[in-house]
Order: structure tokens, then C-alpha cells, then sequence
């Protein structure tokens, strides 16, 4: 794909390739537009800055744009906000839910974003101004890249302004199952794939149930009411929507908390192959698309910077945060506390000095929903994994005990007495109803409790007003 940066100046660049064009809007903002039909063509360069000109009407038009606002929060750390708007083809988002097609849009997300965390470091190790030695591009398409390295050379130094806070060095990459906690990082903001965690875990524990109590209705019922044919076929469904139980359980944890990709660890190594090949043979590797054209601009050595601190950065699209509680923010390094002003009736953001005054019953840092930080204790504590491991498995032992039990109950009709079938099928809901209960003490313990509670107190409320409110951050 053929991409020509057409203008680069201190508000951005703008970008035209054969089927559309591009921009990007410091700080955060690039969008870019595909162009549908015919095309007046890049290949004959008669393409001008402007967005190209469509011959039929503006009902006509189809349109779409990609939109990706990449805020800054603190070095190494940035929040994604994205979305893709379009102007056809909408009567199937009224059909099928969003949370569908924010399942497959994650997948590349999430794979894209831990690769790009992964070149971070490696930009950083070489030298903001060396970006080239860690990174190899060659081709036309890659002129977007170039252009927004030149763009970050230029106006700001080649790197991001972090005031006097940054040394240079970036935090250690933590624990891919933090770094890439989905649930975390995008279903507790969208309240599509907040009703369908909850649906399908409902529907998980409805299928367990429905399961254990089919076994335990046929071991109690009187001999000779149902056919062995007929309890077979009972037992048997009861173990298929057992183990879908289970399936369940892994889908939902595999599309909405943790996903992992050892597939970018492998296109990074090759990557960096074939760089260390190319500068053995030439010596040297020209990062800039052969016909790139990118304007030279005037007075390289002027003093004209970007001012990062002039501008608003968005914080997290509103319309799906919870106005009961707090929720803590960063954006640049600075910590800030978006709250919901019933009085004023529209949100407001302060200065958050102390973490530990959103949660003021725990003595633990809360994260940005307001809870309890107990999952980057667990991911860092060796202890506390092993716990988490042994009670999982102790979780799963006991439904397994529970099915067996209520299938051996079932199956020995002629052997066991009636009184023996009950205690039996006791014993198995009871070891069903435990797995239950240490599955809530795993979830409360070892990943978080809400303390909710301490805000609704209108006494507090007040007092938490007066305490952090403060002016909104400034340089």
C-alpha cells in the first residue's frame, strides 16, 4: 500500500493513500477515512491535502472512519479509546449485540497493543532520537510511522513532555495477565460486556445447576418410575451441560478478563532478525519508504515545541461510567479523581492527593474503579498464587466430586437403599453448594472487594468534597 504524508507541521500531519486518507491531531488523535468506489487515484500524484471529492449525492456517500485516541497517562502506560463510525450497514449493530463485535475487535487490540508495549522498551533502550535502530521500516506503508517519529523529533524533543517526574528509565513490564487484564481495561467501561459477563455467568451456574439436580431427581425417585433408557438419557444430559458448564467458564474467561499472545513474542524475534541481517549486509537501514514524500520543514532548528499541557485529554468516554461511585484516573503522570456531582448534576474532576482517602475503611491502594488493588498483590506475591492455584483446584475438585457422587447415585438403583440414595444426593449438592461458596471467597479475597459501601454515607460524601477539590491540574 502506497501512503504519501502531504503536509507535517506542529498540528499534525495529513496523509493520503490509494483508497482514502489519514490525519493525526496532536496529542492524541488519528483518524483515518477509506474510500469506497472509484478512486481518483494516487498513482497518477494528481491527489491533492484536501479529502477527495465523491461524484454521487451525500445520501449517497458511505462512509466510514477509524478513530483511535491514545492518551498519554504516565511513561509507559496509555489508555486506548477507539471507535469506527460508519454511515451503512447499521441495522445489524440493532440485531446483534455490541459485546459480539467487541469480542473479535479485542482480539487484534490486545495483540497489537502488547506488541507495541514490548517496542516501547526497546525505543527507549536505544535513545528516543536512535528510534530507527529498533525499528525497520522500509516500504511505503510504513510512511505514518516515519512521519509521526519526525513529528515527535521536531515539536517535542522526541519524546512525550512528562515534566520533571520522568528519569528516562520505564517501569518494568508487568505480568502479561495484568498488562493485558481485559476486564479490567475495557469490560468495567462498556456496559455491553458488563450485562454479558453477567448473563453468561448466571447461565454457567444455571447449566451446573440444572445438572447436579437431574442426577439427584433420578437417584431419588422410586425404582421402576423411569426406564434405564430414560435415565440414561437424563445422566447423559446432565453431564453435557455439565462439561458445557465448563466451556462456559473458559470462554468467558478467555474473551472477557485474559487472552494471551505468545504469537507477537515470536513476530518480535523475527522482526529483530531480519534488522541485525539487513545492517550486516548494508551497514546501514534507511527508515524512510522509498518516494516517501514528507515536506522539509523550515528553520529545523527552531524553537517552536509542542505544549502538552495546553490541551484537554479525555479521561474515559462517560456515558458508561458508574455515577455511584469515585473512579481514580492518571493522565500524564498527574492523579486525578472523576466524580459525579449530584448537586451540579454533571461531572467533576479533581486533584486526587491520596488514594487511600476513595477507600477509607481498607488500609490497601484502590484501583481506578475504587476497589481494592488485591490483584496486583496476588500477581506479585508467591504466596498468595499458590493459594489461588490450590483453591481453584480445590473449586473444581469439589464439582467433580458432586457430579460423581450424584452419578453413582444414580446409576445403582438396585444396590443402594432409598435412605443411602439421599444421603448420597445431599452429600453432592452439599459438596456443589461448597464449590459455590469458595468460588465467592476466591473472587472476594483474591481479586477484589468493593468497598462501596463507605461512599454512600452523605456525611462522607460532604467531607470528601471539601478534601480533595481542588483546581484541575496544571503544569
Amino acid at each position: 500500500m502506497e501512503i504519501s504524508v502531504q503536509t507535517l507541521d506542529i498540528n499534525g500531519y495529513f496523509a493520503i493513500q490509494e483508497r482514502g486518507y489519514s490525519k493525526f491531531i496532536p496529542p492524541c488523535v488519528f483518524y483515518a477515512m477509506p474510500k469506497f468506489g472509484s478512486s481518483n487515484g494516487t498513482a497518477n500524484g494528481s491527489a491533492s491535502s484536501e479529502p477527495i471529492k465523491e461524484e454521487q449525492s451525500e445520501k449517497q456517500k458511505r462512509r466510514m472512519l477509524l478513530i483511535f485516541i491514545c492518551v498519554p497517562v504516565s511513561p509507559g502506560n496509555s489508555r486506548l479509546i477507539w471507535a469506527f463510525p460508519r454511515n451503512f450497514g447499521v441495522l445489524i449493530d440493532r440485531v446483534v449485540p455490541r459485546w459480539v463485535f467487541h469480542i473479535g475487535q479485542n482480539l487484534i487490540l490486545d495483540s497489537d497493543l502488547y506488541l507495541l508495549h514490548l517496542e516501547e522498551h526497546k525505543i527507549v533502550e536505544a535513545g528516543p532520537s536512535n528510534w530507527q535502530k529498533a525499528c525497520f521500516v522500509p516500504t511505503k506503508s510504513d510512511a505514518l510511522v516515519v512521519a509521526f517519529r519526525k513529528w515527535l523529533r521536531r515539536y517535542s524533543g522526541g519524546q512525550i513532555d512528562w515534566g520533571t517526574k520522568f528519569s528516562g528509565i520505564l517501569p518494568p513490564s508487568p505480568p502479561k495477565e495484568q498488562l493485558m487484564d481485559r476486564y479490567r481495561s475495557h469490560v468495567l467501561n462498556c456496559s455491553s460486556c458488563r450485562v454479558a459477563v453477567k448473563g453468561l455467568k448466571a447461565l454457567e451456574v444455571a447449566l451446573q445447576v440444572i445438572s447436579i439436580a437431574s442426577i439427584g431427581i433420578i437417584a431419588s425417585i422410586k425404582q421402576g418410575v423411569m426406564s434405564m433408557a430414560a435415565k440414561t438419557v437424563v445422566v447423559s444430559m446432565a453431564v453435557l451441560g455439565f462439561a458445557a458448564s465448563k466451556w462456559l467458564s473458559n470462554f468467558i474467561y478467555k474473551n472477557f478478563y485474559f487472552h494471551d499472545y505468545n504469537h507477537a513474542l515470536r513476530y518480535i524475534t523475527t522482526k529483530i532478525k531480519v534488522k541485525f541481517n539487513a545492517t550486516s549486509f548494508s551497514g546501514s537501514v534507511s527508515t524512510e519508504p522509498e518516494g516517501m514524500i514528507i515536506p522539509n520543514v523550515e528553520n529545523e532548528g527552531e524553537t517552536e515545541k509542542f505544549d502538552w499541557y495546553s490541551h484537554w485529554y479525555p479521561v474515559m468516554p462517560l456515558c458508561d461510567l458508574d455515577k455511584r461511585v469515585p473512579h481514580a484516573k492518571k493522565i500524564l503522570g498527574i492523579d486525578v479523581v472523576v466524580w459525579w456531582d449530584r448537586n451540579e448534576n454533571k461531572w467533576q474532576v479533581f486533584e486526587d492527593k491520596c488514594p487511600h482517602r476513595l477507600a477509607p475503611l481498607s488500609e490497601g491502594r484502590i484501583d481506578e474503579w475504587g476497589r481494592l488493588m488485591y490483584r496486583s498483590h496476588v500477581l506479585n506475591c508467591s504466596s498468595c498464587r499458590m493459594a489461588l492455584k490450590g483453591l481453584k483446584a480445590l473449586e473444581v475438585t469439589l464439582q467433580v466430586i458432586s457430579a460423581s457422587i450424584g452419578i453413582a447415585a444414580a446409576m445403582k438403583q438396585n444396590v443402594m437403599t432409598m435412605a443411602a440414595k439421599v444421603v448420597m444426593v445431599s452429600t453432592a449438592m452439599l459438596f456443589f453448594g461448597a464449590s459455590k461458596w469458595l468460588s465467592h471467597f476466591i473472587n472476594k479475597e483474591f481479586y477484589f472487594h468493593d468497598y462501596n459501601h463507605a461512599l454512600s454515607k452523605k456525611k462522607w460524601i460532604s467531607l470528601f468534597f471539601i478534601t480533595i477539590a481542588s483546581p484541575s491540574p496544571s503544569k
